[in-house]
């Protein structure tokens, strides 16, 4: 069997047939041509011209203790299931996280699902306490007041604020143990090139100078609005951020949004509690491969986990 960087087209159509093989789902096209971007990097095992197993490890900008690195996100890990018995998810994984080492990459996080946790361990990534949701029933409130300092984010005004954005994001991360950087390039490929999904995007704007954003996602199954991500200057601008809610014309019933964000405590404010729903969370240094150690002061939110 051969192990390789995908970097080809042709190699990106079989990886994507063998994904949707192992999890007996279809991509649509533009889903397809989002999460497998250039940003995205593919590993694969060959069995001759048929890829058995995959590995993705997204790159991104990580503060890790106080300083901006090289980080990545685990994802689409997945061996075919004609293949399964072989060991083949702890190869691919040793072999991907090796070629992360080699490029520089110095932390690694993952939000695996259940069956994928038993190979996880056994590679010997760090798996910490599950994420649990904090969640809030909502009743629409007529009282919001319009405030001119909250404006819509999109497609057609990001250019104009992209700049100011990353500054931000970059000044209120700087101090933390671990946040998932939102440099410019990042925020739009995650927020405004997904054209599947439909975000509600605001920037919070003052002394023209952006002071936060907040992101949302309407699950229309379960009737639920999701706070994917938000950053706030001080607990006023993130109370304005979320007083945006009372103008969303969606049907929803429910709230939610990981425990795992730096704005806990002004959610419990804000009405939220805890859920019984949580996903599991992981990281990985290659450079060491020791136990990992996230620090005090973490940021992490739904919209880090790129298959949401």
């Amino acid at each position: 069997m051969e192990y390789k960087l995908i970097t080809s087209e042709f190699e990106k159509v079989l990886f994507v047939n063998a994904w949707e093989d192992a999890f007996s789902r279809k991509f649509n096209s533009q889903d397809c041509s989002w999460i497998f971007s250039d940003r995205n990097n593919m590993y694969a095992i060959f069995d001759e011209d048929k890829i058995v197993a995959g590995y993705c490890l997204l790159d991104t900008k990580i503060v890790y203790n106080e300083k901006v690195v090289c980080g990545a996100l685990c994802n689409n890990v997945f061996v075919r299931p004609d293949y399964q018995g072989l060991r083949l998810f702890v190869k691919i994984s040793k072999f991907s996280l090796q070629k992360a080492e080699e490029q520089g990459v110095k932390i690694i996080i993952g939000i695996p699902n259940k069956n994928a946790v038993p190979g996880h361990k056994r590679v010997g990534w760090t798996f910490f306490n599950e994420i649990n949701f904090l969640e809030k029933s909502y009743i629409r409130s007529s009282e919001t007041i319009a405030n001119d300092n909250i404006k819509v984010l999109n497609r057609e005004n990001y250019g104009i604020y992209e700049d100011q954005l990353e500054l931000f994001s970059l000044d209120i991360a700087s101090k933390r143990t671990f946040s998932v950087l939102k440099e410019k390039g990042y925020f739009k490929w995650r927020y405004l090139e997904h054209l599947s999904t439909n975000y509600k995007m605001f920037i919070y704007i003052e002394n023209n100078k952006v002071s936060g954003y907040i992101v949302y996602k309407f699950h229309e199954p379960l009737k639920r609005l999701h706070i994917l991500d938000v950053e706030a200057a001080n607990e006023e601008i993130f109370n304005e951020l979320m007083n945006v809610i009372n103008t969303f014309e969606e049907p929803f019933n429910l709230v939610n949004v990981w425990e795992s964000s730096i704005y806990n405590n002004y959610f419990f404010k804000a009405g939220f509690s805890l859920s019984a729903e949580s996903n599991n969370l992981i990281a990985y240094v290659p450079q060491s491969q020791e136990t990992v150690l996230l620090g005090d002061q973490v940021n992490i939110v739904l919209g880090d986990n790129e298959v949401f």
